[in-house]
């Protein structure tokens, strides 16, 4: 690659969110300035669609260096076309927005960049929810309110019995009713 020549996209995945249903997915568009363009979007295949997202401008030195490991531990590491980054992320907010949940606030920046990878072009089909259904998993940081509030929402949109989730020690043990999984 000569020196003037501009590296197109490149997409990173967390090799796990398959069988963990999370993790991160980021895509880098390069510019001829030597700035990179990063979009890192925390997605939960299995509920919530994008739970966290933001977008950070780099070097290319500073981003092969440091942005990449921090993003994805390399042992977890996959490069995936940018176009298949744009349909797995794309799909996880649509599978979420038919259960009743959109974006974490700090993807329309994001989306920006996303934006930016071909929409066409990816043969991959991708699977949302775990085994057939949706499924929340409370993570560390949602609170015990927004679990509850989670939960509500698939009960009201999925019915008993359509949907699973996994949540932590409960203060209130009326929250779950017979029959709760």
């Amino acid at each position: 690659m000569s020196e003037n020549t501009v590296r197109p996209m490149e997409a990173i995945v967390d090799s796990r969110l398959p069988e963990t249903g999370i993790g991160d997915v980021a895509i880098a568009r390069f510019k001829a300035n030597g700035d990179v363009d990063v979009a890192v979007i925390l997605l939960d295949t299995f509920c919530l669609g994008v739970k966290d997202a933001f977008s950070i401008k780099s070097t290319v030195l500073d981003y092969e260096d440091r942005l990449r490991a921090r993003v994805v531990p390399e042992a977890y590491r996959k490069d995936i076309d940018p176009a298949c980054a744009r349909k797995l992320i794309e799909g996880g907010i649509a599978y979420a927005q038919k259960l009743g949940f959109q974006p974490h606030p700090d993807y329309k920046k994001a989306s920006r960049i996303v934006e930016k990878a071909p929409a066409t072009g990816c043969a991959t089909e991708y699977k949302y929810g775990k085994d057939g259904k949706p499924l929340y998993f409370q993570g560390p940081h949602d609170s015990d309110q927004k679990a509850e509030r989670i939960v509500a929402l698939l009960r009201k949109n999925c019915g008993e019995g359509n949907f699973h989730f996994i949540i932590g020690v409960r203060e209130n043990p009326d929250f779950f009713e017979a029959g709760d999984e």
